[in-house]
């Protein structure tokens, strides 16, 4: 199975200052900057009014393979704010009080081998495959897709938490719809033991928060 990476490798953690860079060539029309947290896409763009087009300020929330799925998005008074709508957008998909100090924040999930994707990446990828519309694909399609979402929510299970949002990340799939069609009995089992010793280790300090 070939899944592909969303992100790039030293993503912005949510808790940190998000990094925005100015967009490409393509539009130098307009004053339009891009970020990346996690496995989210965010862009903020003006752009000025031709013809009969008024003018556009606005933001957009992506995800998914290649960023391809807008998730979230609205109007704005400025560049400046909406900016700031999408950085409070994707903290709240994420869970992090914008009022939290870096410190007390989580880490930013780390990589599962098997997949070559971080934990809230490849829920992400779990979350839009079981939102994605499937009514066009033949049986067999809608079992390899199916197989597939497993396949991503198993590496989850079978994979350690090295960060408190790995951990979360974990105990939301087992919680979660996919549940125990993403993996046997004894592998949900597990992957909640991982969480219970990671949490245990936080609790002694010998596991750092973020």
């Amino acid at each position: 199975m070939s899944i592909p990476s969303n992100a790039p490798a030293g993503a912005n953690a949510p808790a940190s200052p998000i990094v925005w860079r100015k967009l490409s060539e393509m539009w130098s029309a307009t004053s339009a900057q891009r970020a990346i947290v996690d496995a989210f896409e965010l862009i903020a763009f003006d752009i000025p009014p031709a013809g009969s087009h008024p003018r556009i300020i606005a933001w957009e929330l992506h995800t998914g393979p290649q960023f391809m799925t807008g998730v979230a998005g609205g109007p704005a008074d400025s560049l400046e704010a909406a900016k700031a709508a999408a950085e409070a957008e994707v903290r709240r998909r994420l869970n992090v009080p914008t009022d939290m100090p870096a410190s007390l924040a989580p880490a930013q999930s780390t990589i599962i081998p098997a997949l070559g994707l971080t934990f809230i990446q490849a829920e992400e990828l779990i979350n839009a495959g079981l939102t994605a519309s499937t009514d066009h694909l033949t049986v067999k399609e809608s079992d390899t897709f199916t197989g597939e979402i497993a396949d991503i929510a198993q590496a989850i299970h079978e994979t350690d938490p090295s960060t408190l949002t790995d951990a979360i990340v974990k105990m939301r799939v087992v919680a979660g719809p996919v549940g125990f069609e993403g993996g046997d009995g004894p592998s949900l089992f597990e992957s909640v033991r991982q969480v219970a010793e990671f949490l245990a280790r936080l609790h002694r300090g010998a596991a750092a928060r973020s």
